[in-house]
């Protein structure tokens, strides 16, 4: 393989999708705070990553250099559509479906046509061969349309999970469909692609496929605060647990809630003058520790923590500690 390069205009698509990843990464990684900007910003760095070898692709002299980046392209694909698929969870509220044990059993398959890839000079069973045309054509092999059906098989996944929240809260509806229709272009982009229809080279077929998308959603994150949209829903629903699990299990007369902000963290303070029990013990306290469980799960959910204090006779005080977004945000 040679290592002889030169510029071509090209390259230029390619370039704006690594600069759209790049700008999408740092933005959402600098509010990992939040859970679901974590595999977002995953899903962007494996995107640049893809965007580097279509311009080292387009950039190359020799065929078997070509040929070697088409390959490495192939490589981010699947894992790129797995962490949307993790963040699209994440957004929706449903971070308790990707436990450490669902992400590896997710991960399973896109790691299994990893490893099918990198081998397939052994096995040809990904691709059969490549032949030159304007750009490098793979031929498939017994085995490629069945690693790429799984990206369709997360499209239906994120429609479903992408839907129910449509459904389920009215004013997350806009993002929610912009975010569909970038899925929709950029699946219909990914097709033609594999395809090989003709109609894009390697830097416009990545731009159509994976730019619209990435677009969709710096425009929903940017102007629509897309990041975190669940999380006034859970913190709602865990101050409604609060006030219930107090008025129901403690015997309380008087509940007191009080809410401070401190930098770029909400800290809401809820006070009863019930019965109390043992904080370290709280399953002592009968049926309301599912309550307390139930408060606790939806604060990690939403990037928050839950403090408890407690003593048998003297009453309850629950801190939830939140982050806030940004308003406006501020530039990178």
């Amino acid at each position: 393989m040679s290592d002889s390069y030169s510029y071509s205009p090209e390259m230029w698509p390619a370039l704006i999708m690594l600069a759209l990843a790049i700008y999408l990464g740092t933005y959402t990684w600098r509010r990992r705070n939040i859970p679901a900007a974590k595999p977002f910003a995953v899903a962007c760095t494996m995107g640049g990553i893809w965007a580097v070898g279509v311009a080292f692709e387009l950039s190359a002299e020799d065929f078997a250099a070509e040929v070697f980046w088409v390959k490495f392209q192939a490589i981010w694909q699947i894992p790129i559509a797995t962490a949307i698929t993790c963040f699209l969870f994440q957004y929706a509220g449903l971070g308790r479906w990707t436990t450490r044990r669902n992400i590896i059993l997710l991960s399973m398959f896109p790691l299994l046509s990893v490893l099918a890839m990198v081998t397939n000079d052994l096995h040809h069973l990904v691709w059969t061969g490549f032949r030159m045309g304007r750009y490098a054509v793979a031929t498939p092999g017994r085995l490629y349309w069945f690693f790429n059906s799984y990206i369709y098989l997360l499209g239906l996944v994120n429609f479903v999970v992408l839907a129910r929240l449509a459904v389920h809260s009215p004013g997350h509806r806009l993002p929610v469909a912009i975010i569909l229709t970038g899925q929709i272009i950029g699946r219909v982009g990914y097709t033609l692609d594999k395809l090989e229809t003709g109609l894009f080279g390697p830097g416009e077929s990545l731009l159509f496929t994976a730019g619209v998308v990435g677009s969709a959603y710096a425009f929903a994150l940017t102007r629509l605060n897309l990041i975190d949209p669940a999380a006034g829903a859970h913190l709602l629903r865990v101050v409604q647990e609060a006030l219930t699990t107090a008025q129901k299990h403690s015997g309380a007369r008087i509940l007191k809630v009080d809410m401070a902000l401190s930098g770029r963290r909400a800290l809401i303070t809820i006070r009863d003058d019930g019965r109390g029990f043992d904080a370290g013990h709280p399953e002592e306290g009968g049926s309301g520790h599912f309550g307390l469980i139930f408060m606790r799960e939806r604060m990690e959910q939403i990037g928050g923590s839950l403090t408890i204090e407690s003593i048998p006779g003297s009453g309850t005080i629950l801190k939830l500690d939140v982050p806030i977004r940004e308003q406006p945000a501020d530039p990178i």
